[in-house]
């Protein structure tokens, strides 16, 4: 995989450039837990506009994002339980970081 590509399939997607740095942070959630028919999405959200994806298109996002949030969540999971105080840790997997909510 090359992290530097922007992958996005239905309302997920990922480039790193766009990950923060509180990510780390005790109290922060870790990403999003993706849909498990996100390989058949007939689209990506590209910031608020709807484009049109074809069905390889589709499974080879679905593979990227599973496979890169798969790893951070791991490497962020492994991470929070060494580093922070016993109590502290978020382990929600919550964030997408082509969401607005995750920018604003």
């Amino acid at each position: 995989l090359h992290y530097c590509q922007f992958f996005r399939a239905a309302t997920a997607g990922f480039q790193k450039r766009r990950i923060r740095k509180p990510i780390f942070d005790c109290d922060k959630p870790i990403m999003m837990e993706l849909p498990l028919d996100l390989g058949k999405a007939k689209y990506k959200n590209r910031d608020g506009e709807v484009l049109k994806i074809s069905k390889l298109q589709a499974r080879r996002n679905a593979f990227a994002l599973c496979t890169i949030h798969n790893s951070l969540n791991a490497m962020l999971k492994y991470y929070k339980e060494r580093m922070c105080p016993p109590g502290t840790i978020n382990l929600n997997m919550s964030v997408n970081v082509v969401s607005r909510d995750y920018w604003f």
